[in-house]
């Protein structure tokens, strides 16, 4: 992978919690033999996993990284409680009052979005440039632009204050 991702966030909800970890395990093969800091390989291929919402599977599996959902955030309410477990934890925002929780909450980073329209969403039209400028400037922690982002706009994004960008169809599509 020459142009490999910095982050890959393994998400899959349709599956049970055994597949779900039948799947991450497979998954953290692959990218940890393509070499990345996790394992100690020098390579350039630096991208590192993180797993979807599923604590339980980056215990076993020995991932210190998560991405939960902003409700499962909500469930948890307090990240003191699986930060010893992890290097870092990430939500993605959708409203002002949602940077604001993460922000007292302690959050590594946050997915703010989403910004353009996106067929992962669709009939909803994007949040805009606006309001990702918005969650930037409330935040205490970077903010990546998700949803809709292309190469043609993410530069819009970068520009707007996002730390980088989330891709999920450009990365799926040929």
């Amino acid at each position: 992978m020459k142009d490999s991702p910095d982050m890959l966030i393994l998400r899959e909800k349709d599956l049970t919690k055994e597949e779900y970890l039948e799947l991450a395990r497979k998954v953290k093969k692959l990218v940890f033999d393509m070499g990345n800091p996790q394992n100690g390989k020098e390579s350039y291929n630096k991208t590192i996993l993180y797993l979807h919402n599923n604590i339980e599977a980056a215990k076993v599996l020995g991932i210190r990284n998560i991405h939960l959902s902003f409700g499962e955030f909500m469930k948890i309410k307090d990240l003191r409680i699986i930060r010893p477990f992890f290097d870092s934890i990430g939500t993605s925002v959708h409203s002002l009052e949602d940077i604001r929780l993460c922000n007292e909450a302690g959050f590594d980073y946050v997915f703010a979005g989403h910004i353009f329209e996106t067929d992962c969403k669709k009939g909803l039209k994007g949040r805009g440039l606006d309001f990702l400028r918005e969650v930037v400037t409330e935040a205490k922690m970077p903010v990546y632009a998700i949803g809709g982002i292309k190469t043609s706009n993410e530069e819009l994004c970068i520009e707007a204050g996002a730390a980088g960008v989330c891709k999920m169809s450009a990365y799926m599509t040929i």
